[in-house]
């Protein structure tokens, strides 16, 4: 035998014996004492018990031998118990120092937080099994066990829990990071006065030129002859991308990601701006036209006037303004956040409560009366029934899940929308789009009939948001009234003026298809985020009676702390794997077919 759920398996087989009357397993001395009717059974029978549950066993010898028992240490102490104590001792203030630590500052500033029930827990289980040490040393009768085990399972499973959650909260922000990755980290820098490319821009420099701006007829034979010329030179030289400056001439070879938002300057070629725009198919690129960086350059070789270049490029903006819609928060979380702050300090009441509970039951009722006394199930004393419940209450508690039900979410949304060309101001817009039931659109010829149309349309707002939550669809500048009066506001074709745009939502396309994305999105979004919390709430409110030991008065089944541990980290990982499960997001078959339509009407004859 090894710990003592091994001694409980012992005392549970050989209770299950017919005639057998009473057993007592002793993991110190690996020795059992069992009372039997020897009209019905015998040595044999519970010999064959106890090795047909895995262990070896053999009758004990008529009088001990003298010296040390087989197993045991200096002191009377069993070498297992020597090796757990070392073992558990450096996972408990080696591998679980952060926890004290994060408990200290916690405490200190009076915010306690899971590492505090963590502490508690293990450091219940630790030292009881010290004091359980000590007692069998002194008292050769003594015939309780130790739980270091239980100690230093906690701390791993919650660190692997830990380990895994912060593993997959990384993946929330893939998003982001393929967005930063999109753009190359040198360029192909050309000199402008050795090459004459003064005065040949077909927009002023320094100003990034919008995706859909086109240059009114076709260029010349001259213009062409003038581009090959151009794109002939040789004198470049390469630099890191932080030393673009606005107003630079670049050469793009093809395949190659443009290196800034600007113009094209020489040649003709597509640009995929998909990661970007979400636009599926590729942009015919000629002189004039805007080019937004990041975008991947198609077969044609071109040169390029940088517009925006670093903090300012429309890819920066889409990165920062990600970046902060995932910081802001829900009211679901708002409402989390105020029940973790008293979480902590109603759990550690509760095992305190589920301990005094257990010890009037122990003592009072005779419960344990008629079990093994040394089995996992039923503790070998009150005491020992008490503190492990407690510890289990403690360590089952899981405020993470409730603070990760609905950030993760929000991450995930926010990035799955941004691939999809869609850019969402947050989880509070989350929460308000789902509630959408009326979308008022912008008319075409809205742009130039000025303020009194605009009002009317805020009036207009005014008069739905009775019935449903409305949603205002504009260009998100001279729109700016009826988009702060609706519900939420959608701003289309923003692809090239991010940071300007006011409204909740910014669709980067000319496309009304993505306001349905954008609505479906948030609506997925909006139930997952329910489903997490819901589920983050339910498993405690479960959980917690179970450690507690509800069933033991009619199972005789005790929670093990380390299950209780295992099953916290588990409820923290499956919350953040319900977000990341929103990464596998395709529009539904309604919302997609109306893009394919969109797109197929786009398309010119």
């Amino acid at each position: 035998m090894t710990c003592s759920m091994c001694a409980g398996a012992v005392e549970s087989v050989v209770k299950q014996v017919p005639g057998v009357v009473s057993v007592a397993v002793n993991l110190a001395t690996n020795t059992a004492l069992i009372a039997y009717d020897p009209a019905v059974t015998g040595p044999r029978s519970c010999l064959e018990a106890v090795e047909g549950a895995g262990f070896e066993a053999a009758l004990a010898a008529a009088a001990p031998a003298t010296g040390p028992a087989p197993g045991k240490a200096v002191g009377g102490l069993p070498i297992l118990w020597i090796v757990q104590l070392v073992l558990a001792t450096g996972v408990q203030f080696g591998v679980g120092r952060t926890f004290y630590s994060s408990a200290y500052y916690s405490l200190k500033h009076r915010r306690p937080n899971m590492a505090v029930l963590v502490v508690l827990g293990t450091s219940a289980a630790y030292a009881y099994s010290c004091i359980a040490m000590v007692l069998a040393a002194t008292q050769p009768r003594f015939m309780g066990h130790v739980y270091f085990e239980s100690s230093a399972l906690i701390i791993t499973f919650v660190c692997l829990g830990k380990y895994i959650e912060a593993r997959a909260k990384a993946k929330t922000g893939d998003a982001i990071a393929a967005l930063l990755n999109l753009t190359p980290k040198t360029a192909l820098l050309l000199d402008e006065s050795a090459h004459g490319l003064a005065g040949i821009d077909a927009g002023a420099p320094g100003i990034a030129a919008d995706s859909s701006s086109r240059v009114v007829g076709k260029q010349t034979a001259a213009d062409v002859a003038a581009d090959a010329g151009l794109l002939g030179a040789a004198k470049v030289r390469e630099v890191p991308l932080e030393l673009v400056q606005v107003g630079d001439v670049l050469k793009v070879l093809p395949g190659a990601a443009f290196p800034a938002d600007g113009t094209l300057l020489a040649g003709s070629s597509s640009a995929d701006e998909s990661p970007i725009t979400g636009e599926a198919l590729p942009v015919a690129k000629q002189r004039g036209d805007g080019l937004i960086g990041g975008s991947v350059n198609g077969s044609g070789l071109v040169l390029m006037r940088a517009g925006r270049v670093g903090p300012d490029s429309v890819l920066a903006s889409i990165v920062r303004l990600v970046q902060e819609a995932q910081a802001n928060k829900a009211a679901m979380q708002v409402l989390a956040d105020k029940v973790a702050a008293y979480f902590v300090p109603v759990i550690i009441l509760l095992a305190l409560l589920t301990f005094v509970i257990w010890i009037i039951i122990g003592y009072t009722t005779g419960l344990l009366d008629g079990l093994p006394s040394s089995s996992w199930g039923a503790a070998s004393s009150p005491l020992l029934l008490a503190l492990l419940h407690a510890i289990s209450v403690l360590v089952i508690a899981c405020p993470c899940a409730l603070g990760l039900a609905t950030p993760t979410v929000a991450m995930v949304a926010t990035g799955v929308a941004a691939r999809h060309g869609v850019l969402i101001k947050g989880a509070a817009v989350l929460e308000l789009a789902h509630k959408v039931g009326c979308v008022v659109l912008d008319k075409t010829g809205t742009l130039t009939q000025g303020k009194c149309k605009l009002q009317q349309r805020g009036n207009k707002t005014k008069q739905q948001r009775g019935r449903s939550g409305v949603a205002m669809v504009g260009d998100g500048i001279n729109d700016s009234p009826a988009l702060a009066e609706a519900d939420v506001g959608l701003a289309i074709g923003g692809g090239a003026d991010v940071a300007a745009q006011s409204a909740d939502i910014l669709l980067l396309k000319d496309s009304l298809s993505d306001v349905l994305v954008a609505l479906d999105i948030s609506s997925r979004a909006y139930h997952r985020m329910r489903w997490n919390f819901v589920y983050a709430y339910a498993y405690n409110a479960l959980a917690i009676p179970l450690a507690a030991g509800v069933l033991f008065p009619a199972t005789h089944s005790l929670l093990p702390p380390w299950i209780a541990a295992l099953a916290m980290a588990l409820s923290s990982v499956s919350v953040v794997g319900s977000s990341l499960a929103l990464r596998l997001y395709k529009p539904a078959q309604d919302v997609q077919a109306i893009k394919e339509s969109a797109a197929a009407a786009a398309k010119p004859p």
